[in-house]
């Protein structure tokens, strides 16, 4: 029963991005080159409609590869992993990666027809602004914990140089955990995400 309703749904999915994907095309000669790409869903629906199909390849090559090796259609995770080729569980997980970044757009893609609405519309075009300013803040907050993370550094490779002085005139070995950039940045990110 789950894999018929597994196959009813790939079918389903698969007559609405080819019918989505004739739609597309049929607009794109109808309003030109340029007037078709001047609105951003059509920049929406492109990838996305890439990622079904490149979802849909990965997951029949997958699946062809295991029906190959096993004789059977049905996926046994414990049976891919325990094998010595892992390329058909790649494949599969590739395609799922696909399938969710498509649906992702999917719903981007379909926020265009909240414009339509009175009182939709300006919470939507609110939320892209939103959106622009929290990147904006991502930004200077990334700013900011690289500035702490160079000065951290700077700070204690001077104590890195003077333990290392003191270390060779008793000749013994030490070594802090924040004298590398890369060790010091991630305690750094996650003391100032909670103070």
């Amino acid at each position: 029963m789950l894999i018929f309703q597994t196959f009813f749904s790939a079918v389903i999915i698969g007559i609405w991005v080819i019918g989505i994907t004739l739609q597309e095309i049929k607009h794109a000669l109808h309003q030109g080159k340029e007037r078709y790409f001047s609105a951003w869903w059509h920049l929406a629906v492109i990838p996305m409609v890439m990622c079904y199909v490149i979802a849909a390849v990965l997951w029949i090559v997958g699946y062809a590869f295991i029906a190959s090796d096993s004789g059977s259609w049905t996926v046994h995770v414990r049976q891919l992993v325990g094998s010595t080729s892992l390329a058909p569980y790649h494949l599969l997980l590739l395609s799922n990666s696909f399938y969710s970044f498509a649906v992702v757009l999917t719903f981007f893609e379909s926020s265009h027809v909240l414009l339509v609405n009175s009182t939709l519309g300006p919470l939507h075009l609110s939320l892209m602004n939103m959106g622009r300013d929290i990147m904006k803040f991502f930004v200077l907050f990334s700013l900011n914990v690289c500035a702490f993370a160079l000065a951290m550094r700077k700070l204690y490779s001077q104590y890195v140089q003077t333990s290392t002085q003191v270390t060779q005139s008793n000749n013994s070995t030490t070594s802090h955990a924040f004298e590398r950039y890369v060790t010091l940045s991630f305690p750094l990110i996650f003391s100032k995400c909670y103070v």
